[in-house]
């Protein structure tokens, strides 16, 4: 069962009732965090990721949070719609009997894997942006008395980047701590780890990127500081 909703109080309340959910948890989602995160519990594991939004109107980077409850037979999963990849994949897997069997006649494991590896597809396209603006900054960089309406485009980049390292800075450990064996408590099976293997592998690219984009436009507002002050 894939249960999908938005962070309201009554339909938490009921759903903790139901499967048996920390009140804390519950309270966690109400006040909105600004921190990935896991917690594992005897029946389920509550997971908490905050991913990359690109706000088109403002053409800055937002941040959005996405809560999972993960037990053996459900997925609760609870944010606010403003994750593309999610809400598309939530539309098909309920419109589509094709897909719903692709994605749900396996375990919860592989839906989570699922639903993980198309948020983070998704951030690619952001960092392939941030990439063009970088590019065209250096072309504009030396065209003749453009110097002081660079330092706007410089700073917008800048923070666009600074946001994004944000966001993703503690997606890596938490999906270490995901995919770690806990025998106490809730955990993910060992022949679904591999799986999730290439999930941690485009966090560490993504952040790879952004480490490079950062040296990238220190580099040009240091170079266009220095040609403001020739």
């Amino acid at each position: 069962t894939w249960i999908d909703i938005l962070p309201e109080r009554n339909s938490l309340k009921e759903l903790a009732k139901k499967y048996h959910l920390s009140e804390i948890d519950i309270e966690d989602i109400l006040s909105p965090n600004k921190r990935s995160k896991v917690q594992k519990y005897p029946n389920y594991i509550f997971l908490v990721l905050i991913f990359p939004v690109f706000n088109r109107k403002t053409r800055s980077i937002e941040s959005s949070e996405v809560d999972f409850f993960i037990g053996e037979k459900f997925i609760i999963s609870c944010h606010r719609g403003n994750l593309p990849p999610l809400v598309d994949m939530v539309y098909i897997c309920s419109s589509l009997e094709e897909m719903r069997n692709k994605c749900m006649n396996e375990t919860t494991e592989f839906l989570l894997r699922e639903i993980l590896h198309k948020l983070s597809l998704y951030c690619f396209p952001m960092l392939d942006h941030i990439n063009l603006d970088i590019g065209d900054m250096e072309e504009q960089l030396f065209e003749k008395g453009k110097e002081r309406e660079a330092v706007k485009s410089i700073l917008l980049i800048r923070k666009n980047i600074s946001d994004m390292r944000r966001i993703m800075r503690a997606h890596k450990n938490t999906l270490v701590h995901l995919m770690r064996k806990e025998d106490e408590n809730f955990a993910l099976s060992q022949g679904v780890l591999p799986l999730f293997e290439n999930i941690l592998d485009y966090s560490k690219e993504i952040w790879d990127h952004l480490e490079a984009y950062k040296e990238s436009i220190e580099a040009l507002q240091e170079t266009n500081e220095s040609m403001i002050s020739f």
